[in-house]
């Protein structure tokens, strides 16, 4: 049995046939997510999902890259609206301003090809420090 009151959630359990069920919960409470919007340029609509392919044919440099910024887990969307296009991001990580302060400073081949893509697409630079605000959770379910 999982106390949930002792880690600081609310509602939550796992049962003893379940452990993954724990692993779950115990990476849900050490993990903190990023979840973004980035604007597709126009012109560039078909890029995403270049750049989506691209990076998975990359796979052990992205999964490298990964490791080295300490993400767990990352998902891509790309959200057609009439207002243009975005790709909307989500990752894990121990620590989501570390992983963008060490992605924006890393040096590594892989790493410099991909945030020239994504400067290349969305116009967002990810070499740059940026004095934004990361994303405010405004609702999270369960709580």
């Amino acid at each position: 049995h999982f106390d949930s009151s002792a880690a600081g959630v609310v509602g939550s359990a796992c049962s003893r046939q379940d452990p993954s069920s724990l692993r779950r919960m115990t990476r849900r409470l050490t993990m903190a997510v990023f979840m973004g919007a980035f604007p597709v340029l126009p012109g560039k609509e078909d890029e995403p999902r270049k750049l989506a392919q691209e990076t998975l044919d990359r796979g052990e440099e992205f999964d490298a890259s990964q490791r080295r910024l300490g993400i767990t887990t990352e998902e891509w969307w790309l959200q057609q609206a009439a207002t243009g296009s975005m790709v909307l991001v989500r990752f894990e990580s121990p620590d989501v301003a570390a992983a963008f302060a060490d992605l924006g400073q890393s040096n590594e081949e892989f790493d410099v090809w991909f945030k020239e893509r994504v400067l290349d697409i969305t116009g967002v630079d990810l070499s740059a420090p940026s004095d934004d605000p990361l994303p405010e959770v405004i609702l999270s379910w369960p709580t």
